[in-house]
């Protein structure tokens, strides 16, 4: 089986188990077809980027196009882009996902599926305010850990997209020295 066949077979687990069992809205960064080479959930590099749970938002949003692009340029094209949680939450109601023990297991499970499907060598925190309950969640990984701004519009404007580009740079030096 193919690293992208256990993607897709992660990702219909998933959605059997969200959206047909839970009646629950799943979703999976897709690709973006204007912006070639992004791959999102499919994709298959040693290098994921992990951001805490989906928003209600609709894709492909100014912060999504913002976030591929320089993905994209920062080489990151086929890297593997997933959330910890898979379930779309409003900001307001997300601090119940937290809570919700059975739920972090179930999402703790699933990114250690992902993670056996693709041997990371690196994993990067999308959005800093995360970076210790992604740590948390990643002890007993031998998987270097680092964590960048988040993209979405609540947390940019002109300097937070500049120092986003600014730690993305970093961290495509970093994994090009592992």
């Amino acid at each position: 089986m193919t690293k992208r066949d256990k993607l897709i077979a992660i990702r219909g687990k998933v959605i059997d188990k969200v959206y047909k069992q839970r009646w629950e809205e799943a979703w999976f960064f897709p690709e973006y077809k204007q912006i070639r080479g992004v791959r999102g959930f499919l994709g298959t590099d040693r290098v994921f980027f992990v951001s805490i749970n989906p928003s209600f938002g609709t894709f492909p949003s100014s912060p999504d196009i913002f976030y591929y692009r320089n993905l994209k340029r920062q080489g990151f094209g086929n890297a593997h882009l997933t959330d910890f949680f898979k379930v779309k939450c409003k900001n307001k109601n997300f601090k119940e996902l937290l809570r919700n023990k059975s739920l972090v297991q179930e999402s703790q499970q699933i990114l250690k599926e992902e993670i056996e499907a693709l041997s990371p060598k690196l994993i990067v925190g999308v959005g800093v305010s995360y970076a210790d309950f992604f740590r948390k969640i990643l002890r007993g990984y031998d998987i270097p850990f680092r964590s960048i701004p988040h993209y979405a519009p609540q947390f940019n404007n002109n300097d937070k997209k500049k120092q986003f580009r600014r730690k993305l740079r970093e961290i495509r030096k970093f994994y090009s020295n592992l």
